[in-house]
């Protein structure tokens, strides 16, 4: 009796945990409401870069590479598709010199081809392109920074000071 009751109570314990556990399609966590904030950060951050990125390279070298005449919404858009920074400048850097043009080399990296097998295949050396775009990553993020904190100390209100009683006698020259 004693055996049944104690399994009867496991199975009944059970049963109130996993009823515990019945998600029902709404959910709302902590971070839920700030995941636009962060979204439209990104993005903001991604444009930033990509305004630097062709500020910084030759604009005839811009303009053929991504065959295009707005290269920053270009540079933009592949970076909101998941290229990372440092594959766009690799990848930029291989199609400058080999004449490929961006978007054939982006749709081989979407099929799963290396960086290694691309630069092989466009006789680039890896490592010298590894070390460059890491070089010019780090100078494009300085600029982007600075830059975003520029525009953002702009944007920001500028406390207004009160204007002070002056005690002092008024000059000869002015109106009473």
């Amino acid at each position: 009796m004693f055996r049944l009751l104690l399994v009867l109570f496991i199975f009944i314990a059970a049963a109130l945990s996993v009823s515990a556990q019945v998600y029902l399609g709404a959910e709302l966590g902590p971070g839920s409401l700030l995941k636009a904030e962060e979204a439209k950060l990104s993005r903001e951050n991604d444009d930033a870069f990509a305004g630097v990125f062709v500020l910084e390279n030759s604009t005839a070298a811009v303009y053929s590479v991504f065959e295009s005449t707005t290269p920053e919404r270009i540079v933009a858009s592949y970076l909101r598709q998941g290229i990372y920074r440092q594959e766009l400048l690799m990848l930029f850097a291989i199609a400058g010199n080999s004449g490929v043009p961006f978007s054939a080399l982006a749709k081989e990296r979407a099929k799963g081809v290396s960086l290694r097998e691309l630069a092989g295949k466009h006789n680039a050396d890896l490592l010298k392109l590894f070390r460059a775009a890491q070089a010019q990553q780090k100078t494009i993020e300085e600029k982007t920074a600075l830059i975003e904190a520029v525009f953002t100390s702009a944007a920001s209100p500028v406390p207004v000071a009160e204007a002070e009683s002056s005690t002092a006698a008024p000059h000869e020259n002015e109106k009473k």
